[in-house]
């Protein structure tokens, strides 16, 4: 059903497939045919963004440098840290190879380290200057490692991009036969090309996130993980390809571990920054079945450690009282709330870096220095900055 707006003409989807859209049992997608030309077993295994499959290329065809000082082929990451490595209870690895069996947990030493717990992934090969930065930095297993490999419960993998070859290999050994479950958003050849990845793992699940309208976008980068001892978030940046988690600087958000709430003590477990309810918000947005769980899963535990807020984007339009819940516009009212009125506002500039550009209007005063634009220049209730005033730089990742 089409509808028109201010931003021109939109499709309501229901995100399922017709029938006609549906793959045929018998008939593989030809998004993961073999392909005949030389060359095409370089290709990556997974489906999305036309923006990632050039990075992948790039990856298999670098450019070549002639300066001799130039960085060679890396090598395995390594951490900078007082004492062995073996007293801190740290395994590391490429985040490429197979796991050793013997691997180690990390005995609940990241949260620590830092107050927020904002991470970054680990760049093998930093200059010395980087070192104390590189400590507060992470491998993928580290998320999953911390307690012991008996108390892990089946974890959820909310992502835009997977290759689950490589997604399974990251598990320490003894958690790879556990049940997990992937959310995705792909709809036709790319939720065909997943499902045929999946296939061959009897303990892997696959739920689509419904976008409900045709521009939406499942872009959501988050792991649920599960134990005896109780629940963590991780909300990160990357892909889950090994592409997004090799020398790429991405960042992770690792929440303290949230035990259970104990019966009969009727605690809501909400923080102050209301981290609950805005998580379960989000997951009932996605509307989908297999996610009932997990929100009943996320009601038994008491989140009220958290102190940061949670901003989630949904596709859709949103009026009224739900303007201010999802995207930009929750952020404008979280700065107008809790953020302090600088002095000589006018003259900081807004800085945004980013990997990929979507529509951001016919010109920059329809949207992009219009509403985007106001909404992160209104620190603080008594802000009076105009918009049109602060300077705007745009960097992107990779040449358009």
């Amino acid at each position: 059903m089409s509808q028109e707006g201010s931003y021109g003409r939109w499709t309501i989807s229901s995100s399922d497939e017709s029938e006609e859209e549906k793959p045929r049992p018998d008939e593989p997608s030809t998004s993961f045919l073999p392909h005949a030309e030389q060359g095409a077993a370089s290709e990556a295994k997974y489906t999305c963004s036309e923006a990632r499959k050039a990075a992948h290329r790039r990856k298999i065809a670098p450019v070549k440098f002639s300066n001799a000082e130039s960085v060679s082929e890396a090598s395995p990451p390594k951490r900078q840290k007082g004492g062995s490595q073996e007293d801190l209870g740290w395994h590391l690895s490429s985040s490429e190879d197979e796991l050793p069996t013997n691997s180690e947990p990390l005995n609940g030493v990241f949260p620590s380290r830092c107050i927020l717990g904002l991470f970054m992934s680990i760049v093998a090969n930093c200059p010395c200057s980087f070192f104390e930065f590189n400590n507060q930095t992470l491998l993928l297993i580290d998320c999953f490692s911390e307690l012991p490999v008996t108390s892990f419960l089946p974890p959820i993998q909310f992502n835009y991009c997977f290759d689950v070859d490589w997604l399974v290999k990251q598990y320490p050994p003894e958690f790879r036969k556990k049940p997990i479950l992937l959310v995705h958003g792909d709809k036709r050849e790319a939720k065909a090309h997943l499902h045929a990845q999946a296939k061959p793992y009897e303990n892997i699940a696959l739920c689509q996130a419904k976008l409900d309208i045709a521009f939406g976008t499942h872009h959501t980068k988050m792991m649920l993980l599960l134990y005896e001892e109780g629940l963590r978030v991780v909300i990160h940046t990357s892909n889950l390809i090994h592409a997004d988690w090799h020398q790429k600087t991405q960042g992770i958000w690792l929440s303290p571990l949230y035990p259970r709430i104990v019966h009969g003590t009727h605690r809501s477990g909400e923080s102050t920054t209301h981290f609950k309810a805005d998580l379960i918000s989000y997951l009932m947005a996605c509307n989908a079945a297999p996610l009932k769980e997990w929100i009943d899963t996320i009601q038994e535990h008491d989140l009220s450690e958290t102190n940061v807020y949670l901003i989630g984007s949904t596709p859709g339009r949103f009026q009224g009282n739900q303007k201010d819940n999802w995207g930009h516009f929750r952020l404008r009212k979280l700065l107008k709330e809790h953020a302090s009125s600088i002095p000589k506002a006018e003259s900081w500039p807004i800085v945004g870096q980013f990997s990929s550009v979507g529509s951001m209007g016919a010109d920059e005063s329809k949207w992009l220095c219009s509403e985007f634009k106001e909404s992160l220049v209104t620190p603080g209730k008594e802000s009076r900055t105009p918009g049109s005033t602060v300077p705007l730089h745009l960097v992107s990742a990779s040449p358009p």
